[in-house]
Parts: C-alpha cells; sequence; structure tokens
C-alpha cells in the first residue's frame, strides 16, 4: 500500500507577517486590560470571553490569509496547527494577568478551541469560494512526526507558570496524545501543553506561584524612556504617539515609574529596543 505523501512544515512568516501579528496580540493585551481591576483580577468576564474569542477568530484568518499560497495543496493539514498557534497566542495574552488561574486557561482552551471549530464550518463552510469552502471539511489526518524533548525552560518562561515540575509532567503525560492526534506539540509553550493536557485529562498540581502581575514598576525604565525623549527631542505627545500610548500615560511613567505591562512593550517598541532591555 503505497504511503501517504508528506506533510511539509509550515514556513515562517514573512517579517512584515510577524509584525502585523505581534501588533494583534498588543491590541488583544490593550482590550483585556479593560477587563480586570487595579489587583490584575478579571471583573468581567463576559467581555474578557467576547475578546478572547474575536481575537482568536482573528488570529486564526491571520494565519490563513497567510499562507493562503497554499490553498490548493498544504494548506489544509496545516490547519490543525495553526489552530493550535492561534489558541496559543491568545492564551499567552491571558496568562498575563495575575488573577488569571490555571482552571481558567484549561476552561478558556476548551471554548477557543470550539470557537475555531464553528469559525471554520459556519464561515469558511459557507464560501462561495471552493478552496475556502474544502477548508471546513474534515482536514486529511497527519502523519504524526516524530517529537523530539522538550528543551529546558528560560527563567522568563518559568514566570509564566505555576510549577516547573507540573509542566514537565503534563509534557511526558501527553506527548503521545498530540502525536495521535496529528499536532505536534514539540515546540508549543509551556502554557499551551498545561492549558491542552486538560482535554486529555492529564493532572497537573496546584498553583504555588503567583503569576505576573498586569502592571510594572521600574523607575530605571521610565529614565531610560525620559533620555531617550531628550536624545532624540521629542516632547511627551510626540513620544506617546510612536509609543501607540497617551500622553497621560507617559507622563504618569515618568513620574511614579508604574506602566502596565503591554504598555511597556509598545514604549520599547518605539525606542528600538525590547522590553527585556528596557527592564535591564
Amino acid at each position: 500500500m503505497p504511503k501517504a505523501p508528506a506533510i511539509p512544515p509550515i514556513p515562517a512568516l514573512s517579517v512584515k507577517h510577524a509584525h502585523q501579528l505581534e501588533a494583534i496580540e498588543h491590541e488583544l493585551s490593550r482590550a483585556l486590560e479593560g477587563c480586570v481591576d487595579g489587583y490584575g483580577e478579571i471583573h468581567s468576564l463576559l467581555k474578557a470571553e467576547t475578546y478572547l474569542q474575536a481575537y482568536t477568530v482573528r488570529i486564526f484568518d491571520f494565519y490563513v490569509g497567510s499562507y493562503s499560497g497554499f490553498m490548493d495543496t498544504h494548506l489544509k493539514a496545516w490547519l490543525p496547527d495553526l489552530k493550535m498557534k492561534s489558541i496559543e497566542w491568545v492564551i499567552h495574552a491571558l496568562a498575563n494577568f495575575s488573577g488569571v488561574t490555571r482552571e481558567m486557561l484549561r476552561e478558556q482552551f476548551v471554548k477557543l478551541s470550539a470557537t475555531v471549530d464553528t469559525h471554520l464550518t459556519s464561515i469558511y463552510g459557507t464560501s462561495p469560494n471552493p478552496l475556502l469552502a474544502g477548508l471546513a471539511e474534515s482536514p486529511p489526518a497527519q502523519a504524526s512526526p516524530k517529537l523530539v524533548p522538550l528543551p529546558p525552560l528560560p527563567p522568563n518562561v518559568r514566570e509564566h507558570m505555576d510549577a516547573a515540575p507540573a509542566y514537565e509532567a503534563v509534557s511526558r503525560a501527553t506527548n503521545d496524545d498530540y502525536a495521535k492526534a496529528g499536532v505536534d506539540m514539540s515546540s508549543a509553550s509551556p502554557l499551551l501543553i498545561m492549558a491542552h493536557a486538560a482535554t486529555h485529562g492529564a493532572k497537573t498540581t496546584p498553583a504555588k506561584r503567583p503569576r505576573l502581575s498586569a502592571s510594572i514598576h521600574s523607575p530605571s525604565a521610565a529614565s531610560k524612556m525620559e533620555a531617550y525623549m531628550k536624545a532624540k527631542g521629542l516632547n511627551q505627545t510626540e513620544f506617546a504617539i510612536t509609543a501607540d500610548t497617551t500622553d497621560k500615560t507617559i507622563r504618569k511613567f515618568r513620574q511614579t515609574g508604574q506602566v502596565k505591562r503591554s504598555i511597556l512593550g509598545g514604549i520599547a517598541k518605539a525606542m528600538g529596543t525590547t522590553r527585556e532591555e528596557l527592564l535591564s
């Protein structure tokens, strides 16, 4: 019996598309900030879930559009992985808030997975374009790739997790399940693995570490920003526009050293650096 043709790996996004995807994530983080209180606790779950579902669909559609050149060849086979990637972006944005529990991540993973499936059927399935409509049909089973051991986690990734041993146990227990499903999770984020494990019955240990706060206190970063503004001859309003925020936010950051985590990313980008470098 002839073997099914091998499915090629998904190509990397172009630099332009990568920046566009990052901008979408930034928009999601800003939207979620309107759903939390000063302690990072979500006070409007319905509003937050609406954003999560809408942005998951938006990111999924973005991926499909980015790989539209493969519409009549490999795109259909790539859909399971693109679906997982879309959910991963949203799970990461949600997990940045201190009030988000592991149970909430699990629950949202299940809901977002169903959201993408419904979107495929209701939107793509009714498209007059036969290529788009074909994407809504059940994709062919993928040949399970050989999963490689996950690399050691860097410190900044571990900060997003409640407990490293829980992640390691879940990844060992569920790799076979992912392979059988035709999805290569070997490069997936720890958060996505832990959330996805809930749908396969994997057990995790109780939370032990606090999650990241939605805000950052860094007077040194504020000083670096001021120095940059002075060197470039930018006033507060001009720099705020470049950083995609308001002059009120910039003024508060200069005065208190306090700024929301997602906004700091825009400030760092406007300065031509990274958030990590700005905080160092």
